[in-house]
């Protein structure tokens, strides 16, 4: 990083007022930034987190005074570092997905819409209720609560090549009741 003098001769006494943080802001925060770069950051995340190290280095200003004042602000800005990637991972930053129109429905749901939507809906409901308890149990339990047909035999008392055929014979069900609608 080169010379402390930059740093140190902005500390008077090593104590840091307000025009001393604007002039190390001056001189660090490009180093700051391609630190934080190296370290794996985006580029506008780099900037943010540079900043965050003079805005700790601020709410110090008034404290002890600073010994070693490059080693100092590469200490804060290690510290800035590793607090930004526990916030990732507390958030499960990697996680997330970016709001996009057509994977997240952009699209204007009309009032006809909505109503056709609730009709397939109650047509589903209708085939479901005309099959047989253990068949239509079956279909839940596999469809809408996730479970395996091995999970679904055992809770259900029954061998898995059972599962299987009241899942075909459900499919099969609900297939003739919708395309007869």
């Amino acid at each position: 990083m080169g010379s402390n003098k930059g740093l140190e001769s902005a500390a008077v006494g090593g104590l840091l007022t307000q025009d001393k943080l604007a002039e190390l802001n001056r001189r660090y925060s490009k180093i700051l930034i391609r630190y934080f770069l190296r370290c794996g950051a985006l580029p506008d995340i780099a900037e943010d987190l540079a900043q965050d190290v003079f805005v700790r280095l601020s709410g110090r200003a008034a404290a002890t005074p600073i010994e070693n004042a490059e080693a100092y602000l590469m200490r804060t800005a290690s510290s800035v570092w590793k607090d930004h990637g526990r916030r990732m991972k507390s958030r499960a930053h990697n996680a997330h997905v970016e709001y996009e129109d057509p994977r997240h429905g952009g699209e204007e749901i009309s009032p006809d819409r909505v109503y056709e939507g609730r009709e397939a809906i109650s047509q589903v409901l209708e085939a479901l209720k005309a099959l047989d308890k253990r068949t239509r149990h079956v279909f839940f339990l596999r469809r809408f609560e996730g479970m395996s047909q091995k999970e679904v035999a055992k809770r259900l008392g029954i061998s898995v090549s059972l599962v299987e055929k009241e899942m075909m014979k459900s499919i099969a069900h609900l297939a003739d009741w919708l395309g007869d609608q």
